[in-house]
């Protein structure tokens, strides 16, 4: 026997059965529509605290449903009225009437389509108040030079005076300047200052939404993530009891049998671990949007219940003592003493033990399934790093390889949305006002 196949061959199993538990989480999220209730409350609380003017403009105080409105236009469906929408309507599953979330960009695009979005509108023509714009200083303007200016030479008055200009032949009436001739040029006017454009303060306004939106949504992650570790190891006990997973009869049987281990790690190789990945991945429905995510949600339930049921199948085929005919079920064909010895006998106290045994088993199977696919792909590829030195056969050190190599946990879809400039959330706010 290899301690280091049996090891492999576990930890192989666990990572089938907490990806068929997230596949049921999902199918739960979208049941109980958990993420529509996380997005009403966070929209709810960004109604009570960055709205204040708007809502005085409403008349917030004589409109009690005011709040109750807002969240439920920001959670509409754009894609409900659709053909496709209006067909799924009638499964609760797949009904598409709300929005489970909202990125930045069709945050914007709801709201500016609200009565706070009217009002927002408003800033984008607000007269401007001449008093508050800057006034640029006047040009200064050069002193006229007098008499007692030291610059200015005092002519002699005994000096004889010349007359180059022959000013003295011209009549006295034009030698004296117009009484309407300014003396000294007009200081030139004040430079104009051009005024800040109305759509600045509309801009303004809608960074500071944007920026609290993006400070709730990411705390509202982390909520979901926290609550999905417990939803996954929930499911992972629910799981353990529905395809009947006893953890400690899967432990001994893999140790005591190497070509039982060995089975299991060639038939969960990378192609079919990698398989499993995508299948579960399909049923995250949340980075989809429009029919596409209407669809995916109402194909969701079905797809989960095959993957859930081949890979059963697969596991109780290897050998894996798993199913319905070991205890406490006991429902094989032939006698369930040869299958499980604590089947017969159901009417000794002995059995009132083997039942607890079996629940504490089931939670402990389920506790380490709800530790999530990720942990036990990270397990296993550590473990598979030493493979070649413990002695496996060559078969099981290349499957183990590509196990290591490429059967990771599908990564997140990109962030293929750049950080949105003051400019960019005006214009997608009054684009969505235009529609």
């Amino acid at each position: 026997m290899n301690f280091v196949t049996s090891l492999l061959a576990l930890i192989a199993v666990l990572i089938v059965l907490s990806t068929l538990a997230t596949a049921f989480v999902e199918v739960i999220h979208g049941f109980v529509r958990q993420r529509v209730k996380g997005l009403q409350s966070l929209i709810g609380t960004m109604f009570d605290d960055l709205f204040k003017a708007e809502k005085r403009a409403l008349g917030d105080g004589s409109k009690p449903n005011l709040r109750a409105e807002f969240v439920n236009a920001m959670t509409r469906n754009p894609a409900a009225s659709t053909e496709a929408g209006r067909g799924l309507s009638w499964f609760p599953l797949a009904s598409p009437g709300r929005l489970d979330w909202l990125d930045l960009r069709q945050f914007i695009q709801q709201l500016a389509n609200t009565d706070i979005g009217t009002e927002l509108a408003k800033l984008a023509a607000a007269p401007i108040d001449s008093a508050a714009l800057p006034v640029a200083p006047a040009a200064p303007v050069a002193p006229t030079p007098t008499l007692a200016d030291p610059a200015v030479p005092v002519p002699d008055p005994v000096a004889p005076l010349s007359d180059p200009a022959g000013l003295a032949a011209q009549p006295a009436a034009a030698l004296v300047a117009p009484a309407t001739a300014p003396l000294v040029s007009p200081p030139p006017p004040a430079a104009s200052v051009p005024p800040t454009a109305p759509v600045a303060t509309l801009a303004d306004r809608l960074e500071a939404i944007a920026a609290n939106f993006e400070r709730l949504a990411a705390g509202m992650h982390t909520i979901f993530k926290h609550r999905s570790g417990l939803y996954a190891a929930l499911a992972g006990m629910a799981l353990a009891a529905f395809m009947n997973v006893d953890g400690r009869l899967v432990v001994v049987q893999l140790f005591s049998d190497s070509a039982l281990g060995e089975r299991v790690v060639l038939a969960y190789s990378a192609e079919e671990l990698q398989k499993l990945a995508e299948e579960q991945e399909k049923l995250s429905c949340s980075t989809l949007t429009g029919d596409d995510r209407t669809a995916c949600e109402a194909a969701a339930p079905e797809a989960a219940q095959v993957i859930l049921s081949t890979n059963q199948a697969t596991l109780e085929g290897l050998g894996l003592p798993i199913g319905y005919s070991y205890f406490p079920y006991c429902r094989s064909a032939a006698d369930p003493a040869v299958v499980d010895a604590r089947c017969p006998g159901k009417d000794k106290p002995t059995f009132l033990l083997s039942l607890a045994a079996w629940l504490l088993s089931i939670l402990l199977t389920g506790a380490l399934i709800g530790l999530g696919a990720p942990f036990w792909f990270d397990l296993y590829r550590r473990i598979a790093s030493i493979a070649p030195l413990a002695g496996l056969s060559a078969s099981l050190v290349a499957a183990v390889g590509a196990n290591a190599g490429t059967a990771n946990p599908p990564p997140p879809p990109p962030d293929k949305n750049a950080p949105l400039t003051k400019e960019d959330l005006v214009a997608i706010f009054m684009l969505a006002r235009a529609k």
